[in-house]
């Protein structure tokens, strides 16, 4: 008898300890993956799925894991790994994609064998983990959306749960792009986590604020008006191809995240009404004296441009521009903004002036910031500078190099080389001829939200003159302007833009101004 007990304690000993290091094998694992494959709050989806063997491994202990003789502490750690990897692997299945909510039934109807059991990634966290009873699990329990609270590249322990997650918890709720306060307007703009999940947040009683003020450096005041901001389900991909060099897409608003040199990805796309009135009292000639006009000239043009991406690494854009203008010649002096009124007009037209089909692109993968776009301006109206000039009657091809370079978090430096070739089809246009814009912007942001910015814009024109002698090619025209703008962004997806600039220098050109006001959609 001595010898069966003796048999039997060693074997239970020993299925003990094998189920100790079969839960302690999968945490080891899990953080060597996490380690390997997730930097800065991305996830490296394609590296994964090229080489999937150590993803199926882990999975694997998922799936076979026994929980019967762990405690709740462990519980607790192994259903945190097991959504967060769940989740990870149900994204490389389909990858490439935009965002989870591309897959049906992401959360709430894909099974995953965890433990045995066969379970959602919904249920896991609500019944299983049960953050009514730990808020802090929603600050470490990662949806694969660029919103969600940032991956961490390492596995929580059981040894240490407790701190990990009450540091995620602390990490989340100081970060300024996940708690949102403008103390101008003495508002806070909170994640919809916290409202979706308000009753977990407040079962003890407390306030919202008063939850994240526990964790909170800088204390958010009780007055302070809450909002939600737009949750943002864009997947937190770490392909180097994405839209950002090197820094978080988390941590950036539209306004830096989505500069011109910027491109989207496939099921992306911006929709942006730039409107813009030019107006001249007097011109300069070529000895850059001006010379009054009598009067009044101004142009207001509207320009609607679509822009999508078409492929998911986010390299090739496609895009469409319309153009509306109207145009007021007035002999009196007023202000641009009479072009809307009939006061005093000696000529006025309305036409859909242009539709441009383009295209952009990245040409270099290791200058993500460094894109070109093409476009070709067809004419749709007729006669447009017949009776009086209205727009360009051309065709008109134009092409843009966009860069720009961060400094810092609040710097921001745009640089912009053009080249804009007028080609005439009809007697209208005497000739052809090209200009090379060169502009520079230089952006201040005082908050994520907001930006003000100066710019400058050199812009030379070259053709055939000629006389009654012979005929040169050269430099015939020249206008240097000068501006100051801001933009802001209203919501995650509207942002508006208003700026000035005055034609401080010019050569036989105009010597006017333009003043600027653009509305942009954004979706992501």
């Amino acid at each position: 008898m001595r010898i069966i007990a003796l048999s039997l304690f060693i074997l239970v000993g020993i299925t003990v300890k094998s189920q100790d290091s079969r839960l302690s094998d999968f945490f080891q694992s899990t953080n060597a993956f996490l380690e390997n494959n997730v930097s800065n709050g991305k996830v490296d989806y394609s590296s994964i799925q090229s080489n999937s063997k150590e993803l199926t491994s882990i999975t694997q202990l998922i799936a076979a894991q026994s929980l019967e003789k762990a405690n709740e502490v462990e519980k607790k750690a192994f259903y945190i790994n097991a959504y967060n990897l769940l989740v990870i692997e149900s994204i490389v299945k389909k990858y490439p994609i935009n965002s989870p909510k591309s897959i049906s039934g992401f959360f709430d109807s894909k099974k995953h064998t965890v433990a045995g059991e066969q379970l959602t990634v919904n249920q896991i966290e609500k019944e299983k983990l049960n953050p009514v009873e730990d808020p802090r699990l929603h600050f470490v329990l990662v949806c694969a959306a660029l919103s969600c609270p940032i991956i961490e590249s390492r596995a929580y322990f059981p040894s240490t749960l407790d701190q990990q997650l009450a540091a995620q918890a602390k990490k989340a709720i100081n970060n300024t792009s996940f708690i949102k306060v403008n103390n101008t307007v003495k508002e806070v703009e909170l994640s919809k986590i916290f409202s979706w999940y308000k009753k977990d947040f407040t079962s003890d009683g407390k306030s919202l604020l008063e939850f994240v003020n526990s964790y909170r450096k800088n204390k958010i005041s009780d007055t302070y008006k809450i909002k939600f901001y737009e949750y943002d389900w864009t997947l937190n991909d770490n392909q180097k191809s994405q839209i950002l060099d090197d820094r978080a897409e988390v941590e950036l608003s539209n306004l830096k995240t989505f500069t011109p040199s910027a491109l989207y990805k496939k099921g992306q796309y911006e929709i942006n009404v730039f409107n813009s009135i030019y107006s001249q009292q007097e011109i300069r000639d070529k000895s850059g004296e001006t010379v009054k006009l009598g009067g009044t000239q101004s142009f207001f043009t509207s320009l609607i441009q679509f822009t999508t991406g078409i492929n998911q690494s986010g390299r090739i854009n496609f895009g469409v521009d319309v153009a509306i203008v109207k145009a007021k010649y007035s002999n009196q002096e007023e202000s641009g903004l009479a072009v809307f009124n009939s006061e005093g007009e000696t000529f006025a037209r309305t036409v859909l002036s242009s539709i441009a089909p383009r295209i952009k692109f990245k040409p270099f993968k290791s200058i993500p910031r460094l894109s070109v776009q093409s476009s070709l301006s067809i004419p749709i109206a007729k006669g447009q500078q017949k009776e009086g000039f209205v727009a360009h009657d051309r065709y008109s091809w134009f092409t843009q190099v966009f860069y720009d370079k961060s400094f810092g978090e609040n710097l921001q430096l745009f640089l912009e080389t053009d080249f804009l070739y007028r080609i005439k089809y009809n007697e209208a246009n005497s000739q052809n001829f090209f200009r090379i814009p060169l502009s520079a912007f230089l952006s201040y942001f005082p908050s994520s939200k907001s930006t003000i910015y100066v710019f400058s814009q050199y812009s030379p024109k070259f053709e055939t003159v000629s006389n009654s002698v012979e005929s040169t090619f050269g430099l015939s025209e020249w206008f240097t302007q000068v501006g100051i703008g801001a933009k802001y962004q209203l919501t995650q997806k509207f942002g508006i833009e208003l700026s000035y600039a005055d034609f401080a220098l010019s050569r036989n050109s105009g010597a006017g101004y333009n003043l600027n006001f653009g509305i942009k959609y954004i979706y992501r």
